[in-house]
């Protein structure tokens, strides 16, 4: 018996060897493997070239190693603060194992890496070699397989993600899912944003969420990949949302962490390389704590159509507004919010009331400091967009939280170029219960801002606390030579000059925070005058200011034609409303007309071009805009002068 295992044992013994020299031979560093250029190219001209690979895997310190077929590349992604990073183990599977490995002896140093040096290898046997590409990264690698196109609609994938980070707790993850194309605006862009779902089989071959915590952050099952294609230095809605979520997400009465949060990575997608993207989870009702059965709801703000409409449509969805469920009861909540802000806006208490105020006065101090012209930049006082709206039970009362998103148009850039918005220009939020403290000349509410502002600026905001982000974001982005490669991968892209690396935007960045310092010691130094230029009544246009006939016009054709609907009154005696045309069309209708008329608006004097009708009064003082789709158009209008930031994939 004895003699049977012992032959057993040698057998398994052989068996084991055999396998570990086909797979890595000998354990070796890379340094073993490293020769000169002369030796290099004597091992090729000794061979020919082999039709086929001669090695199926490699790995880097038992790190298997993404291969692009296509390019012929290995990529390599570094073990944060592995003192064996740059002089790795070399293994390697091959079915044969005369295969040996000879690496042109180049030093994986911080600025090859930067600089996106390839790398040359080749494996090679007494007659034949094949010959790859290296390249090293500093940021981890994902790899999505799927067949087809990805669209709109849910495609099958697996991914496989290496984390390189030093507290990894596992190195390499691995799920099935589902993978589709996300975002409006971005969808027009070829390097595209997707939206995955992580799944898992159990028995019985169902399937069911699979949450995992990807990089560090939360568990989910829900993960986006965020392109920053329009974005030259890659860097605004990454900053801004972890700025967000690392400052002020969990300053709320209900402490509910209401952020987002990104880590940079490179992926690849079928084996071939794709280019640097940031992976975060969306926010959503879990995150926020949404119970549906106390009558809070998550709403989502797509568009600029003005909230003032929202209190006053009695049925169906609120124009401007996305929510995940389509009851007529989900819209209960919202439109009652806005109900109860334009019945009681003048009244302070209530306007606390229905908010959390540090909440509030953190969005109000975030948006002007990122300069968010795509939050809060929209034409009419009270309009926001790209905004979740949580409406929270307090078991009181409900109050509304702000959660910000998609944030790329911050720090500079408006949509019509990057660093086209002045250093010194304040994008200030003018909307709902902390606008109408405004108004009602809160002198609590500015001293709040004044120390809130001053708390951030000793913490969260401190110069050391964004020096130290944006140098973590720069090696990221620049340091791990991801930027070189995305630039080769989508040339016809936005970059700015690679070797400035984030200096310009961190110039920006220090830039905006020494003007915010000016504007807020400016207005506290003074708060008198702060709170009396800042109170001035604005009421919905929509509570029976308008003619019942032409108000009943107004909503029939706002539902028919689905323009979007704006609204501000301008004083407590007189009024101001703004309508946007979609559809030059519209102009011919016969509602249409009907609204012309009750307007008191000649009908010849707005076309097919037209873009905005601006209203005084009925019956008298108007203006018609043509022509005004483009970004950033500024133009006097009865009302003022308007500036119009409008996004057509909208």
């Amino acid at each position: 018996m004895k003699t049977r295992l012992g032959i057993a044992l040698a057998v398994f013994s052989a068996l084991f060897l055999a396998y570990l020299t086909g797979f890595a031979g000998e354990r070796q560093r890379l340094c073993d493997i490293a020769v000169g250029e002369a030796e290099f190219e004597k091992i090729k001209a000794e061979r020919s070239k082999s039709e086929n690979s001669l090695i199926a895997e490699l790995c880097f310190d038992d790190e298997k190693l993404f291969f692009d077929k296509a390019d012929n590349t290995f990529y390599y992604s570094m073990i944060e603060n592995a003192t064996s990073a740059d002089n790795p183990h070399i293994d390697k599977k091959s079915a044969n194992a005369e295969v040996a490995l000879a690496f042109l002896d180049e030093k994986l140093s911080m600025e090859n890496i930067a600089e996106n040096h390839t790398f040359s290898l080749i494996a090679y046997d007494n007659s034949s070699y094949s010959e790859y590409r290296l390249k090293c990264t500093l940021v981890p690698i994902m790899n999505v397989n799927c067949d087809g196109e990805i669209g709109r609609d849910n495609v099958p994938m697996d991914m496989v993600l290496f984390d390189n980070r030093a507290s990894a707790a596992h190195r390499v993850i691995s799920s099935e899912g589902n993978i589709h194309l996300r975002g409006a605006t971005t969808s027009i862009y070829p390097k595209k944003s997707y939206r995955i779902s992580l799944i898992q089989n159990s028995l019985g071959d169902n399937q069911r969420t699979n949450k995992v915590s990807l990089l560090g952050m939360r568990k989910d099952d829900d993960w986006i990949l965020y392109p920053a294609y329009n974005d030259q230095e890659k860097i605004r809605n990454v900053f801004s949302s972890n700025l967000w979520k690392y400052t002020c997400a969990e300053d709320n009465s209900l402490g509910i962490d209401n952020g987002m949060e990104f880590k940079y990575i490179e992926l690849c997608m079928n084996g071939e390389y794709w280019g640097l993207y940031a992976l975060g989870y969306p926010i959503d009702e879990l995150q926020l704590e949404i119970d549906y059965g106390r009558g809070e709801r998550l709403y989502k703000k797509i568009t600029w159509d003005m909230e003032t409409i929202a209190a006053d449509i009695p049925e169906g969805d609120v124009t401007g507004y996305r929510t995940t469920e389509t009851g007529a009861d989900d819209w209960l909540a919202l439109k009652q919010y806005y109900a109860y802000l334009y019945s009681n806006r003048q009244y302070s208490r209530e306007m606390y009331r229905g908010i959390d105020i540090d909440n509030a006065i953190d969005m109000f101090l975030f948006v002007n400091l990122i300069q968010g012209v795509d939050q809060a930049s929209g034409i009419g006082a009270g309009s926001i967009k790209n905004m979740y709206l949580s409406i929270k039970n307090t078991g009181e009362n409900n109050i509304m939280l702000y959660t910000p998103w998609d944030m790329d148009m911050t720090w500079g850039n408006s949509g019509t170029g990057v660093y086209t918005v002045g250093v010194g220009s304040n994008v200030t939020l003018r909307h709902g219960n902390l606008q109408a403290l405004f108004e009602n000349g809160d002198k609590r509410v500015w001293e709040s801002i004044f120390a809130k502002y001053k708390a951030l600026r000793q913490g969260g905001w401190s110069d050391a606390n964004i020096s130290r982000m944006l140098d973590e974001y720069e090696v990221d982005i620049y340091g791990s030579g991801a930027y070189r490669r995305d630039m080769e991968k989508w040339p016809e892209g936005i970059y700015s000059q690679v070797d400035l690396g984030l200096d310009t935007f961190r110039g920006y960045v220090f830039d905006r925070l020494k003007e915010l310092d000016k504007y807020y010691g400016g207005l506290e130094s003074n708060i008198d005058a702060t709170v009396e230029a800042n109170t001035k009544k604005t009421v919905s246009p929509f509570n029976g200011l308008l003619k019942k006939r032409t108000r009943e016009v107004l909503y029939e054709f706002m539902f028919e034609h689905k323009p979007s609907g704006y609204g501000n009154l301008i004083d407590e005696d007189d009024y101001g409303l703004v309508i946007e045309i979609l559809d030059g069309n519209v102009v011919y209708k016969e509602k249409f007309q009907e609204l012309m008329e009750g307007l008191g608006i000649e009908k010849d004097t707005v076309t097919a071009d037209t873009d905005f009708i601006i209203v005084k009064e009925i019956g008298s003082e108007y203006t018609v805009l043509n022509d005004a789709h483009v970004s950033d158009t500024r133009g006097d209008t009865v009302l003022g002068s308007f500036g119009i930031f409008y996004n057509e994939a909208n």
